[in-house]
């Protein structure tokens, strides 16, 4: 999934990506390698909140005006997701913009500066998240607009969703790997 999702990213014109990473052994080597060209940084922060924050804050103090963040747990999301976006973000009365998750949480949020309260003491991956940032955001007065539902990998049967097994999935890597039957560590699938 982290592999189809790079791809996706690095296909994004006029959209600068970054990747976020766990910050576990050898994860600043993997993607220096996997992404040479993409700048990467280990996530910081006590939980999701309070790290898709800092994620936030360090790339507008780079000096961009629109921001958004995506999980690799979407690997066929598709890239004019993406690009509606930035054009929702255009609009002067949308603050934020979220991609809700058929779960209840979000596989993308957006912003165009960082609110603090937006990210602090929610029900982190939980069905409840989208009602109750959409909640904060109202409560903060912000603009929300909203992109179409689509669906994120958190359980093994998510796994089994005929769109990543569809021949037309962008995912190749996820539906490959589904497909072969292997079990995960059993196989490396290059980037491509």
């Amino acid at each position: 999934m982290i592999l189809d999702s790079v791809k996706m990213a690095r296909t994004l014109s006029g959209i600068r990506p970054f990747i976020f990473f766990q910050d576990d052994p050898g994860a600043a080597d993997y993607f220096r390698t996997l992404a040479p060209e993409i700048i990467s940084h280990p996530q910081v922060g006590e939980d999701l909140g309070e790290r898709m924050k800092n994620a936030f804050a360090e790339i507008f103090s780079r000096g961009f005006a629109a921001v958004a963040i995506i999980g690799t747990d979407s690997p066929d999301l598709p890239q004019e997701y993406i690009f509606e976006t930035f054009a929702l973000l255009e609009h002067e009365h949308t603050d934020v913009v979220f991609g809700p998750a058929e779960d209840g949480g979000y596989y993308l949020m957006a912003l165009k500066r960082v609110w603090q309260e937006l990210f602090a003491r929610l029900p982190w991956s939980s069905s409840g998240l989208l009602a109750a940032s959409v909640e904060r955001a109202k409560k903060l007065q912000m603009g929300a607009s909203f992109l179409p539902v689509w669906h994120d990998i958190d359980t093994a049967a998510d796994l089994k969703r005929p769109e990543l097994l569809n021949e037309k999935c962008t995912a190749i890597n996820t539906r490959e790997f589904l497909i072969s039957g292997h079990q995960p560590g059993s196989r490396h699938f290059s980037d491509r």
